[in-house]
Formats: structure tokens, sequence, C-alpha cells
């Protein structure tokens, strides 16, 4: 079971998580917005499997924020504000306010007396209004922390440089750091396909954005759909080293120069690599990295998905982008100071 107190105000929230022994978990102070009540969700999501194993002690029994609770499965004590005072004298010979300890306090009450309060039922009406959309949201944010873990534990125990590379969050509040993609790339190459890459190129060249720009971006993720274990089975094909490369380019030639070029900067080429993988494998690739697809002369249709990421705001600074490759990596950067 996960006490959690929230001394709950106009513009933001104190809340304390407590386990059944007594024990403070967390303390966080969150907006009383949309974004508060996800992290609020991630917290909780941190410390309980189920909702049902969740009991929230607040000093109100309606509002947007109770009614979002009792829909998202929590179960909500109403403390009358009161008793609440009369506790927290029982405890502490201190009658200073603290809304961090009043916090604590509601998670201790609830922990010990929640038999004497009753539980709060929400604003019926209301409660049915946000029914979906509270549980929906909860369920979203909790399917992402857990996919977030099992993401860290996996880059933790065979790629541990990654999790310092990408900030050492995937999938928590630096995911915030992402836009949503507005869409999908779904690539087939179907055999026979001899073909073979006569260089690299680099996307968002043409046509330009709804504002007249390129459209460049921050990542490439691509999922493989199909194996693709050995070459010409309409592999990637790469070329190593060439985001540095295009940033001297860049540098040298000014970031129009990506339009200029029609997405195929003349700089010298190394030997390019295919990259292979098996159906479910996650290939990440950084922008301004050549690449081009080959050709498929094997007996099954190659089969892959691609994600454009951008950093949220990289639209204002993508010029800048072309010039510092590592301008929407922090943790690289981090790594490199």
């Amino acid at each position: 079971m996960l006490l959690v107190g929230i001394d709950w105000a106009e513009r933001h929230h104190d809340v304390g998580l407590m386990a059944v022994d007594g024990r403070v978990l967390a303390r966080e102070r969150i907006t009383d917005r949309v974004a508060g009540v996800a992290r609020l969700h991630e917290l909780i999501a941190s410390w309980a499997e189920e909702p049902t194993e969740v009991v929230v002690g607040i000093e109100t029994d309606r509002g947007l924020l109770v009614g979002a609770l009792v829909a998202a499965g929590y179960r909500v004590v109403a403390v009358n504000p009161l008793a609440a005072s009369r506790y927290r004298e029982r405890h502490t010979i201190s009658r200073a306010k603290s809304d961090r300890g009043d916090a604590r306090t509601l998670a201790d009450l609830v922990r010990t007396d929640r038999h004497h309060h009753r539980p709060a039922k929400g604003d019926s009406g209301l409660v049915e209004a946000v029914k979906v959309l509270a549980r929906g949201h909860q369920q979203l944010v909790w399917a992402r922390q857990r996919q977030g873990n099992i993401v860290r534990s996996v880059l933790r125990a065979f790629y541990p440089a990654a999790l310092a590379a990408f900030g050492g969050d995937p999938g928590g509040r630096d995911a915030d750091t992402l836009e949503v993609p507005q869409q999908v790339q779904v690539a087939l190459t179907y055999p026979p396909y001899d073909h073979r890459p006569g260089g690299h190129h680099l996307d968002g060249a043409s046509p330009p954005e709804p504002d007249g720009r390129p459209g460049p971006f921050t990542l490439l993720a691509g999922v493989l759909l199909s194996d693709q274990p050995s070459d010409d089975m309409g592999n990637l094909w790469v070329w190593p080293g060439t985001h540095l490369s295009h940033e001297g380019f860049f540098r040298e030639h000014g970031p129009e120069a990506l339009v200029a070029c029609g997405g195929y900067p003349p700089i010298p080429l190394p030997t390019p690599e295919q990259v292979g993988g098996r159906a479910g494998d996650l290939l990440l690739a950084h922008y301004l990295l050549g690449h081009n697809i080959g050709g498929n002369t094997s007996d099954t249709v190659r089969r892959a998905v691609y994600f454009r990421l951008k950093q949220v705001g990289h639209a204002a600074h993508w010029r800048q982008f072309l010039q510092d490759a590592w301008l929407d990596y922090d943790g690289v950067r981090g790594m490199l100071a």
C-alpha cells in the first residue's frame, strides 16, 4: 500500500509519498495543471503497481484534482482541515505551517486514521465527464514510466554510455525534450531490386516545411520489422563519421546550403556500411549522418518504420544545429566538455 498526502493550493500542490511503515518515500511540488497531474502519476507509478494500492489524503472532497484522482482509481480520503490541524498538533509542538510538512501529515493521517474519515466521491457529474480522459492519461503515464524503466535497465546492462548521451532518463521527464513526431515513414523494399547507392543524402532539403524553411530534425529512429542479418537485404546504408563532415561543410558554406545542394552536400565520403539487424531492433542515427537505401537481392520483403524526432524548439535553431552537430544532444555535449 502507498499513502499519499496532498496539500493543495490554487497554483500548486505539495505531495508527500509514505510507506505503510511511516517512511517518507518522496516529496515534490507539482503544478495545478495537466502536467502536474502527470507528474503525480509518475511519482506514484514509481512505488505502486496498481491504482487500488494507493490511498490519497487531501483537505477537500471536490474539484478537478479530486475528480481526476478518483477517476484514475486511487482511494481518495477527504480530510477536514480542522481534523488535519488537530492531527498535526499531536505530532509536533510547532504551530508554524509548512506545505511540505502538511503533505507528510496528510499521508501519515491516512496511514493510521483513514477509517475515521469519509472517502471522497468527487463531483459526480464532472467525474463522469473526465473519467475516460483521466484514466487514459494515468495509464499512458504509467506505461511510459514502465517502458522507460525497461529501456534504462537494458541500456545500463548493454550500452551504459547511451544513458549519459541521451540525458540518463529515457521515458521520464527528459522525454519532454522531444516533440511528438507528426508522421511515420513505412519503408518497404521488394525483391528483386539490384541497386547500389552511388552516394549519400540528407533528409529535409525538399519539399520545404509550411513556413518555407527546410525540414532538418534531431534524430532518426527506425524500427526493423523484418530480419536483415546480412547485406543486400534492403539494408540502410550509412557513411560513418559524415555527421561531423556535414557540420564542417555547413560551417563553411552556411546552413542554407542544405537546400542549395538539394540534400546532397559534396563532402569526401568514407567506405559505406550496411546496417543489419533483427525484427524489433531499434536504429538511432544522427540527422547529419549521410545515408541511403540499398538494394534487396534476398527472397524476403524488407520492412521498417522510421520516425524523425526533434528536440523541442528545434525549428527555431535549425541553422545553428547544422553547424553544431551536438546542439540538440545535451548529454553528448556534457561528455565532450
